[in-house]
C-alpha cells in the first residue's frame, strides 16, 4: 500500500523542488507513493509529478454520487457508461481556452516526427488540445486534421511490417501483441498507448479491434484459461481436450513454446530447462496453465505494460477500470457498418440544398450503390475517420464536444469542379453538378484521392 495522502503532503517538499526538472527525464523507476504505479527511468518528472497531483486530489475529494457505487454503473445501459465515460474525461481536461499543443507534421514522415514531439508531451500535455498542421497544406485545425492525423497513425502503428502488431489465430479479424517483441520496441507501444488514448479522450473512433485480451488488460480484469479462446482457437481447443483425456498419442510437447516473429524462430521455455521437459499426463495441468497464461499474458508483458502505461498517461486507469472490456472497444473503435439510411437521416443542408433537391437526391442514389469500404474512405475524406461513434450520425461533433452533423453545403459548378471537404466541421461542399453522371465521376476521383489530402480546406 502507498502513504496516506496526509503523510504524502507533509513530505511533498522534494517533489514539489522536481518540478524545476520539468520535462527531463527520472533518472530510476520511481513508484507513486499513493497507488504505487511505476514510473520507467524513460519518463519525465513531469508526468510523476502530475501524477501525483492527480492521485491526492482523488484521495482528499469526495467522489460524486454516480461513482460512488460501481455496481450502479454497471447495471446501466451502454449509452448511460458511455456519457458517464465522457463526463469523467472532461474532469481531466485541459480546457482549450488555456492550453492547447501544436504538432506539425509531414504527410510523408507523419510517424517519426508524431513519434518524436508525442514522447516528448507529459501526462498533462496529452490532456490539452492539439492542433494538428500537415507541412506544404493550407488549412488551419478545428478538429478534423486531428481526426485525420489519429488515424493515419493508426494504420502506420498496425501496419504487419512495423511487427507491433499481427492478428490473432482466430475466425475474428483482431489484434493482438506478438509473443516476445523485441526489447527496444517498448517505447513504441508506449506511444502507441498515448495514442489510443488520445484517440477515445477525443471521442475519435479509431479502426483497430483489438484482442478481447487486450482491452480485458487494459481496464484491470483478470484473464483465464477460457480467454485464451480469444487468441487462438486451435490451441484454446487442443488443450481444452487434453484437460479430460490423456495426451499419450495426442500432445507431444515439452514445457517450451516455439514462436516466429518477424522470420525468425526461437524456442522459449516456459520452465527452467523446459525444453528438456516432456508433458505427461502426470504434469499436464501445470502445462495448461503455463501455456495458457503465456499466451494471454506473460508472453508479451513487458509491451503490454508499456502499452497500459500510455493509455493511462492519457485517460486515468481509475476510470477504465469501471467499464467492460467490450464496452471500452465500442467506445474507442466505433461502429464498423456504416448505414446509409441513418446517413441520410442527421444529415443537414445548406445553401441551394434541400432534401429534395436533384443534386442530393442524385447524391444518396451514388452513395448506395458504393461497399461499405468505399463509405469508410468516403467518411474518411468529409470527417477524418473511416468510422462513426457507436451512437450513430446523429452524434457527430467536432474535437470540442459541439454537434456537427453532416452538412451538404452548395457551391457554383464550375468544369472539372470537384467537391471540397471540411472535416473540422464534417462539411462536404459539393458543386451543381449538371448530371448523375459528372457527379459520381466527381465522387470517384474523391475516393481515389483522398489519402493525400486531396480536396480538404
Amino acid at each position: 500500500m502507498g502513504q496516506g495522502p496526509s503523510k504524502i503532503k507533509r513530505n511533498f517538499t522534494a517533489w514539489r523542488l522536481s518540478r524545476k526538472k520539468g520535462n527531463q527525464k527520472l533518472k530510476t523507476k520511481t513508484s507513486c507513493p499513493v497507488c504505487n504505479q511505476e514510473f520507467e527511468s524513460w519518463r519525465t518528472y513531469d508526468d510523476f509529478n502530475y501524477h501525483i497531483d492527480w492521485c491526492l486530489n482523488q484521495s482528499t475529494q469526495s467522489p460524486p454520487p454516480e461513482q460512488k457505487s460501481s455496481q450502479n454503473l454497471k447495471c446501466k445501459p451502454l449509452d448511460k457508461k458511455l456519457k458517464w465515460l465522457r463526463k469523467q474525461i472532461d474532469t481531466v481536461r485541459i480546457p482549450w481556452s488555456e492550453e492547447f499543443i501544436k504538432l506539425g507534421v509531414q504527410r510523408d514522415n507523419i510517424f517519426d516526427d508524431s513519434l518524436r514531439q508525442v514522447l516528448s508531451l507529459t501526462d498533462r500535455d496529452m490532456r490539452k488540445e492539439f492542433q494538428i498542421s500537415f507541412q506544404g497544406e493550407i488549412a488551419q485545425d478545428a478538429g478534423g486534421l486531428m481526426r485525420e492525423w489519429v488515424n493515419l497513425l493508426i494504420k502506420v502503428l498496425f501496419a504487419p511490417d512495423l511487427g507491433l502488431f499481427e492478428f490473432t489465430k482466430t475466425e475474428e479479424v483482431a489484434y493482438t501483441i506478438p509473443i516476445k517483441p523485441e526489447e527496444h520496441m517498448e517505447e513504441l507501444y508506449y506511444f502507441t498507448g498515448k495514442v489510443l488514448g488520445k484517440a477515445l479522450f477525443e471521442n475519435i473512433p479509431v479502426n483497430c479491434p483489438l484482442s478481447k485480451v487486450i482491452f480485458k488488460h487494459l481496464v484491470g480484469k483478470k484473464v483465464t484459461f477460457s480467454d485464451l479462446i480469444y487468441q487462438d482457437q486451435a490451441l484454446h481447443s487442443s488443450l481444452n481436450y487434453v484437460t479430460t483425456n490423456s495426451v499419450k498419442g495426442v500432445l507431444f510437447e515439452t514445457f517450451s513454446v516455439i514462436k516466429e516473429y518477424q522470420g525468425q524462430v526461437s524456442v522459449i521455455p516456459l520452465i527452467p530447462d523446459g525444453e528438456d521437459k516432456s508433458v505427461t499426463d502426470g504434469n499436464k495441468e501445470e502445462y495448461i496453465r503455463l501455456r495458457s497464461q503465456f499466451e494471454i499474458e506473460t508472453g508479451f508483458k513487458i509491451a503490454l505494460e508499456n502499452l497500459k502505461l500510455g493509455f493511462y498517461s492519457v485517460i486515468p486507469k481509475e476510470i477504465i477500470s469501471e467499464l467492460e472490456p467490450d464496452e471500452i472497444e465500442l467506445a474507442l473503435c466505433g461502429s464498423p457498418f456504416i448505414d446509409i439510411e441513418d446517413w441520410k437521416e442527421f444529415t443537414e443542408y445548406r445553401g441551394a440544398f434541400h432534401k429534395d433537391h436533384r443534386v442530393v437526391q442524385r447524391f444518396w442514389e451514388i452513395m448506395r450503390t458504393f461497399s461499405q469500404e468505399q463509405l469508410a474512405n468516403f467518411l474518411t475524406f468529409v470527417t477524418g475517420t473511416s468510422r462513426i461513434p457507436i451512437e450513430g450520425f446523429s452524434s457527430l461533433k467536432t474535437l470540442r464536444g459541439e454537434k456537427a452533423r453532416f452538412t451538404l453545403d452548395s457551391m457554383p459548378y464550375t468544369e472539372k469542379a470537384l467537391p471540397r471537404a471540411h472535416t473540422c466541421f464534417n462539411r462536404l461542399d459539393l458543386p451543381l453538378y449538371k448530371s448523375k453522371d459528372e457527379l459520381k465521376e466527381a465522387l470517384e476521383c474523391v475516393l481515389n484521392n483522398y489519402t493525400i489530402g486531396f480536396g480538404l480546406e
